[in-house]
């Protein structure tokens, strides 16, 4: 490879490097918020279990979380 190369290269893989290592932060921001639990969510979630609500229905009161991970949040309660 030319030096000329080489550094189109090198500044390549800085900006490619940086894409990817903002992408995975944003990312891990938005999983930290989606994947923490308030007490109002763990109370709704109780409730409603309680209530022996379908968990299809339970699904449409949390926006962003999975049947599996109701029913996980659930059986820690």
């Amino acid at each position: 490879m030319s030096d000329f190369d080489e550094s189109a290269h090198s500044a390549v893989h800085k900006d490619f490097h940086g894409e990817i290592k903002h992408t995975q932060q944003r990312s891990k921001s938005h999983r930290d918020k989606l994947w923490r639990w308030s007490l109002e969510d763990d109370a709704c979630l109780l409730d409603m279990t309680e209530d022996r609500r379908p968990w299809s229905e339970i699904e449409k009161c949390f926006p962003g979380r999975t049947e599996s991970a109701l029913r996980q949040r659930q059986s820690t309660l």
